[in-house]
């Protein structure tokens, strides 16, 4: 039994690793904002704390103990550039440095994401050596983050985690490729017909953190007094992902199988060019709510990047990690809680 401390455990992806992290039996403290919502959390055995990544103050308490810290908190979208950086980067600053200032520092897993390295190059998945060339100001921001842990590589036990992308139960953002496919049998694709998509069900991401801190590479402190990292070192850093690698129709072509149907209409308009209409009037919608949607300009420029497929050969050679499933049974898995939900 472990004692673990998380943070974004009330997130999606949170909420599965506090599951397993339970189940096998270690004590979670759960870091959690004041205004978020944390109905389920209190339903759990968990020690509940009070704060915020970008507020350093709050973050001693819930980390005076911990031995393994998951640090999974972290900015999707927003109205201002600006937030991404004060979450994805100073963020991780503020937790590392209070781990640091730790007399036993706890070993970290940082959550960072598929769009800090950048999408495919050359028709081959991208592995962890290849240098990081974001497309988006979400992965120029966690590769940001990234470098920071790597500033801390010398005083701490770090693993980066680059998910691609990931479903399952729960999931507030798959629904939007199911709820089509379910109600009207049919999806609308980014128009890129070859490209490739990397995709990991949530509780297999779980393991494959879990796995990496028990089994993985830590990063290597930076040699000497160079000002920046080697980005291209891929030791300490990993990719996750399903068996399967598809292209979007044939995504969609599961999903419908995952729903029961057995045809789905996959429009893919010629070269993606709805893609920026759509995300303008999404921009639109956002600044007079005062809320960032799902879909914007920025998340417009990976949907035109091409491939988001990455190896995870390094993973599984240093973890033995396999997915306890394949894609198409977490892909129903996943439509049987979206419909047991009534989400579809």
């Amino acid at each position: 039994m472990a004692k673990v401390f998380v943070t974004g455990a009330n997130g999606f992806i949170g909420s599965h690793l506090v599951d397993k992290l339970l189940a096998q039996g270690d004590e979670v403290t759960c870091l959690v904002r004041a205004t978020a919502k944390r109905t389920r959390l209190h339903e759990l055995p968990v020690q509940i704390v009070a704060g915020d990544v970008t507020r350093p103050d709050t973050l001693g308490p819930g980390l005076r103990t911990a031995e393994i810290v998951y640090h999974l908190a972290g900015a999707t979208k927003s109205l201002r550039k600006q937030h991404l950086w004060d979450v994805n980067e100073g963020g991780v600053r503020h937790v590392l440095e209070a781990c640091a200032e730790r007399e036993t520092p706890p070993v970290v897993l940082l959550i960072s994401s598929i769009a800090a390295a950048g999408p495919a190059r050359h028709g081959t998945p991208i592995t962890e050596e290849v240098e990081p060339a974001p497309v988006s100001n979400y992965g120029r921001s966690k590769l940001a983050g990234e470098r920071v842990a790597r500033e801390f590589a010398a005083r701490l036990p770090i693993t980066i985690m680059r998910p691609p992308v990931v479903f399952g139960e729960a999931d507030p953002y798959s629904i939007d490729l199911f709820r089509p496919v379910a109600r009207l049998g049919m999806l609308i694709g980014p128009g890129l017909r070859q490209a490739r998509f990397s995709l990991i069900h949530a509780d297999d991401l779980v393991q494959a953190m879990i796995l990496a801190v028990s089994r993985g590479q830590r990063l290597p402190p930076v040699p000497g007094q160079r000002a920046e990292p080697d980005l291209r070192s891929g030791a300490g850093i990993y990719f996750a992902a399903a068996d399967e690698h598809p292209l979007f129709g044939e995504w969609a072509r599961l999903i419908a199988t995952a729903l029961g149907r057995r045809r789905v209409l996959v429009i893919m308009p010629p070269g993606g060019y709805l893609v920026w209409p759509v995300a303008a009037v999404m921009e639109l919608i956002s600044r007079v709510r005062g809320s960032q949607a799902i879909f914007n300009w920025d998340k417009a420029r990976e949907v035109f990047a091409g491939s988001w497929w990455c190896s995870d050969r390094a993973l599984r050679a240093a973890t033995g990690f396999q997915p306890a499933a394949t894609l198409s049974v977490r892909l129903r898995q996943t439509a049987d809680w979206y419909r047991a939900a009534g989400w579809v």
